[in-house]
């Protein structure tokens, strides 16, 4: 696929929020993809000290084993009861943080979230893309799919890819967009989305949306040209082709060191 140049973040516009209902509270307030657009979420900011992180296991789980701060602050994404819910919970894994050369040895699961209250707590808190070390990875996935090819959720499906090169500020916004997109079930048939995974490399960054069955050719174009509008892809960086790869086409690239074709491009 051709390798999209960075232009200027402040040429793309955001899409204006029109028409769209408030989102209602307890249980007329779940969330869908008419409840909100993914431009227009507040900003990060920062936490008061005195908040408590709501995430699993031990205090110091938010550090690797070499000291990398993941989370920023603890924090606490507010009342129960004044929270929107989403049509799926979700679960927050990273990995790459150690110098584990074994791949799933560090995988670790930091957080659950079904609201979207909760989500933005956990987006605030975590260090950005641009402050991940080269090999780290985001793997947000729905709850109960583990991140892996193993996983029987993913093991017929395969994977949308974007990659950049020196993105910049660009890689942030697709992130969380990506993320937004997903959580507010943007895609048509949303069984079909699996999770998504941000990972950081030397020179190149890439992106990937994961999907449940790679021989579905009409729906899984139909999900790769709506992530493309989401991200605002051609906004950012002009025409920009991703493509389209089954994981066990891809697992056996890797095992016979061989090219592969991609299943499909849009």
């Amino acid at each position: 696929m051709n390798s999209p140049k960075p232009r200027n973040p402040k040429e793309s516009k955001k899409t204006e929020n029109t028409n769209k209902p408030k989102a209602q509270t307890k249980k007329n307030n779940l969330i869908t993809e008419s409840s909100f657009e993914t431009t227009n979420f507040p900003k990060k900011k920062k936490q008061q000290k005195n908040n408590k992180i709501q995430n699993e296991g031990k205090k110091d789980k938010d550090k690797d084993k070499e000291g990398t701060k993941i989370t920023k602050k603890s924090f606490n994404s507010g009342k129960q009861s004044d929270k929107h819910y989403l049509q799926s919970k979700w679960t927050m894994w990273v990995d790459g943080f150690t110098s584990s050369k074994k791949w799933g040895e560090d995988l670790t699961r930091i957080f659950d979230f079904e609201t979207l209250e909760d989500f933005w707590a956990l987006y605030n808190n975590l260090c950005t893309v641009l402050e991940l070390k080269s090999g780290a990875n985001f793997r947000l996935f729905k709850y109960g799919i583990k991140p892996e090819w193993e996983d029987e959720h993913n093991e017929k499906g395969g994977r949308w890819s974007l990659k950049l090169e020196q993105s910049g500020e660009e890689l942030e916004s697709i992130w969380l967009n990506t993320m937004l997109s997903m959580i507010g079930e943007h895609y048509k048939p949303s069984e079909e989305i699996c999770g998504a995974v941000m990972s950081k490399r030397r020179g190149t960054d890439r992106i990937s949306l994961w999907t449940k069955t790679s021989d579905q050719q009409e729906t899984q174009e139909s999900i790769g040209k709506k992530w493309k509008q989401e991200i605002n892809l051609e906004k950012l960086f002009g025409p920009t082709t991703i493509t389209y790869v089954g994981h066990k086409q891809f697992q056996g690239r890797l095992k016979n060191n061989r090219r592969f074709q991609a299943n499909y491009q849009v």
